[in-house]
């Protein structure tokens, strides 16, 4: 939902173009680091479910 409204503000011409792409970056890089940790945390409790 952020990203779309991100996308819709940027076309309606809300917000600058650099403003769109740097905090469309940043959100892009938050999910990405969001994932890698779900990923570990998951790794985690399979690892402690099989001791």
């Amino acid at each position: 939902k952020i990203i779309r409204k991100l996308y819709e503000d940027n076309v309606m011409g809300k917000i600058p173009e650099e403003r769109f792409y740097k905090m469309s970056a940043e959100y892009e890089a938050e999910q990405k680091a969001l994932e890698e940790r779900i990923t570990k945390l998951k790794h985690t409790i399979d690892t402690a479910n099989e001791q």
